[in-house]
C-alpha cells in the first residue's frame, strides 16, 4: 500500500511525519507464524504479524553514507579467544596496514561493526614486529592450511568479535537452505553440538548474517551475501529452502536470527590491558587442539542451581552412605575376629575328639546373614548393580532416589525450549537456547 512520491524540492525527503523511536518488527512482539515460510511470497508475508518479514539489519544504527555503524550500547562481545582455546587460523583475512598511532589491531576491529575477527601475529614482518589482520567472520579457523599459519613457539593472538545483540526469530534444525556458504566441515568436530555451537559464533560474529546450520554430514554454512543471495522474503519452495530431502535431515542445528541494537548507556569495550614495555605480550603459539570452541563469554544458559530441598537431601544421603559404610567395616571387623575365635574353639573341639580341622562337619558360618536380615524392607541387599537405587531406612531411598530424578528432570526441562522444539541451553550456545528469550541488552 505504499506510493512513490516524487519531491519537486532538490533534497527533499519522504517518509512518514511521525517516525517512531523503537520498530515494531525489532521488537519480541514481531515473531514469525507457523504460517512462514510459505510457499509464495504472499504467504510468507502473511506469517508475520507486520505483514512483512524483517530485512536484513532493519534494526542497526547506519551511518548518513547507509553503512552500519557503531553500536554504542554493546560495540563489541568477544566470543572467542586463543587465549581459551580456539585455534583462530582462518582464511579469508586481510592485512590491515594503516593503523593510527591511538589504535590497536583489536581496538580497530571493535570499533568496525563489519569487522567479526581479528589476529596478530609476528611471523610476516622480518623484524619481528606485529601484523594485524582482519575478516568479516573468516572460514576454516580450526586447523586451516590456507589461512594464518603462525610458526609453533611464535606470538599469535586473535579474537571472534560480535557487535550488538541479537534475537533468534525461528528454529531451522530439519530445513536446508542452498544458497548458504560452507565455512567449515565436521572433521575436527566429532561431536555435532561442538560444531553447532562455533557454527552459531560465526554467524553472530557477522553482521550481515541471518542464517545458520550445521549438518551432521556437511558441516557450517552461513548466509554471506557477498557469494550467494538468500531470497527474501524466504519462501519453502524446494528450491530457496528445502524439507524432507537427505541434506535436510542432517541439518542438526540452525537459527534465523536478527541483529539488534538496543539503546542504552555506553558499556566499556573488553580491550586486552596496557603491555609494559618489554614484557611478553601472551604465551607462545602452540599447535591448534583439534575444535576447541575457546569460548570467551560465560554462557547464558547456566545450570540451575539446587534448590534447598535437594541440598539437605543430598546431605542426609552422603551422611547415611557415610554411616552404612562405617558400620560395615565395624560389622565386617567383628566378623573376622569372630570367626577366628570360632576356628580356634572348633580346632580345640576337634583335637579333644581325635579328629582334624580338615574333617569338621560343622556348618559354615555365613557372617553376612545378620546384614540381608538388617535391610529386609529396604530394597535390595548390600550388593547393587549400576544404577540402582541406595538402600536407605524407612524408604528414604526411594525418596532421595526419586529426588534426584526430578532435578535431573527439572535440568532437562530448563535446557530446552523455545520456537521449534528448542535447543539444550547447556551446549553452551552464546545467548542460550533457541529460546529467543533477550540478554542485558538483547541478546537472544
Amino acid at each position: 500500500n505504499s506510493q512513490a512520491v516524487v519531491s519537486k524540492t532538490l533534497g527533499g525527503i519522504s517518509g512518514p511525519a511521525h517516525c517512531s523511536v523503537e520498530t515494531v518488527s525489532c521488537t519480541e512482539n514481531d515473531i514469525p507464524t507457523a504460517r512462514f515460510p510459505g510457499q509464495t511470497a504472499e504467504e510468507s508475508r502473511s506469517g508475520w504479524p507486520t505483514g512483512q518479514q524483517p530485512t536484513n539489519l532493519q534494526c542497526w544504527p547506519r551511518k548518513s553514507s547507509g553503512f552500519p555503524a557503531s553500536c554504542s550500547s554493546a560495540v563489541a562481545t568477544v566470543l572467542q579467544d586463543t587465549l581459551l582455546g580456539w585455534p583462530g587460523r582462518c582464511e579469508g583475512m586481510t592485512q590491515i596496514t594503516n593503523l593510527e598511532s591511538h589504535e590497536t589491531c583489536q581496538t580497530r576491529c571493535f570499533a568496525s561493526p563489519l569487522c567479526g575477527i581479528w589476529a596478530e601475529e609476528n611471523s610476516t614482518n622480518l623484524d619481528g614486529s606485529l601484523t594485524c589482520w582482519q575478516g568479516m567472520f573468516g572460514q576454516n579457523c580450526y586447523n586451516s592450511a590456507n589461512g594464518l599459519s603462525p610458526p609453533i613457539g611464535s606470538y599469535f593472538r586473535a579474537q571472534r568479535v560480535m557487535h550488538g545483540t541479537f534475537r533468534v526469530l525461528m528454529n531451522m534444525a530439519g530445513m536446508h537452505m542452498p544458497q548458504l556458504r560452507k565455512i567449515f566441515g565436521i572433521e575436527l568436530h566429532p561431536d555435532w553440538k561442538e560444531g553447532a555451537k562455533a557454527c552459531r559464533m560465526t554467524c553472530l560474529s557477522y553482521l550481515l548474517c541471518q542464517y545458520w546450520q550445521y549438518s551432521d554430514v556437511y558441516g557450517c554454512s552461513v548466509q554471506d551475501d557477498m557469494v550467494t543471495v538468500v531470497s527474501y522474503p524466504l519462501v519453502s519452495d524446494n528450491e530457496m529452502l528445502k524439507t524432507g530431502d537427505f541434506e535436510s535431515t542432517t541439518v542438526k542445528a540452525g537459527e534465523y536470527i536478527q541483529h539488534l541494537c538496543v539503546p542504552g548507556p555506553p558499556q566499556p569495550l573488553p580491550t586486552d590491558p596496557p603491555v609494559p614495555v618489554g614484557s611478553s605480550v601472551a604465551t607462545p603459539t602452540e599447535a591448534p587442539s583439534g575444535g576447541s570452541t575457546g569460548e570467551a563469554t560465560v554462557r547464558v544458559g547456566d545450570d540451575k542451581p539446587y534448590p534447598m530441598w535437594a541440598k539437605v537431601l543430598i546431605g542426609v544421603t552422603l551422611a547415611l552412605c557415610l554411616g552404612v559404610v562405617g558400620a560395615t567395616v565395624i560389622v565386617g571387623g567383628a566378623d573376622a575376629e569372630r570367626r577366628k575365635n570360632r576356628r580356634k574353639f572348633q580346632e580345640l573341639l576337634e583335637l579333644n575328639d581325635g579328629g582334624s580341622p580338615g574333617g569338621s562337619k560343622e556348618e559354615s558360618f555365613d557372617s553376612r546373614q545378620p546384614l540381608r536380615e538388617g535391610y529386609q524392607g529396604y530394597g535390595p541387599g548390600p550388593s547393587h548393580t549400576q544404577g540402582s537405587g541406595i538402600p536407605l531406612p524407612g524408604g528414604l531411598g526411594n525418596l532421595v532416589n526419586s529426588a534426584m530424578h526430578r532435578l535431573h528432570l527439572d535440568g532437562q526441562q530448563h535446557d530446552h525450549g523455545g520456537y521449534g522444539g528448542g535447543y539444550p541451553q547447556d551446549h553452551g550456545y552464546y545467548g542460550g537456547g533457541f529460546g529467543g528469550s533477550m540478554l542485558s541488552g538483547g541478546g537472544g
